[in-house]
């Protein structure tokens, strides 16, 4: 698993402002670190890859586009989430999981949406993967809130996501960008 590195990160974000930009108050989207991932991960999101430049996308019930993926239950760690949550959103199965980044947040509510994440701060993690889609996406509890997955050009993310999301879009670029430079440079593949 290779992880976009900081210097890549600052390359690869320099030209999506809006990762950098974006409207959510108390949150910034910043390298990787495994171990603050690994300590204060609550949710984990994923950029599916089902070929070389198309991607799954999700739509709530709210009509609004999002990134696949959600909450960590209790015990999981944000790899297990993510491949749990994309199974569960799109019927895929993930391969070669690589994280972006993550998304620094701090809260300002008394105590967390559920007892076993951290608070108040915490991260959410980001990261690509190829996925295949082997199934129907299930809805195991009866709460999905997810009414459609679509698959889409990385490129073409912007048309679906709102004015106040452009960052997720960004995300899929971020995406392309790194599992490109990944093929230019093998020998960090097998050295990470």
């Amino acid at each position: 698993m290779n992880a976009v590195s900081s210097a890549d990160f600052d390359k690869l974000t320099s030209g999506l402002p809006a990762l950098r930009q974006h409207g959510r108050q108390g949150v910034e989207f910043i390298p990787f670190d495994a171990k603050f991932a690994n300590e204060y991960c609550g949710s984990s999101y994923v950029i599916p890859f089902v070929s070389e430049t198309e991607c799954l996308v999700t739509r709530r019930s709210n009509g609004k586009w999002v990134l696949p993926g959600g909450t960590l239950e209790p015990g999981e760690n944000w790899i297990e989430a993510a491949h749990r949550e994309l199974m569960e959103e799109t019927g895929a199965v993930l391969d070669a999981v690589m994280p972006l980044g993550m998304y620094h947040c701090v809260s300002i509510a008394e105590r967390p949406r559920l007892p076993h994440l951290p608070h108040p701060v915490h991260v959410r993690v980001v990261s690509c993967a190829n996925a295949n889609q082997v199934s129907l996406p299930s809805d195991p509890d009866g709460h999905s809130t997810i009414t459609e997955v679509r698959t889409i050009s990385y490129d073409r993310t912007a048309n679906l996501f709102s004015a106040d999301d452009q960052d997720y879009a960004a995300l899929y670029h971020l995406a392309f960008l790194f599992r490109q430079r990944q093929k230019s440079m093998p020998e960090q593949q097998e050295n990470p």
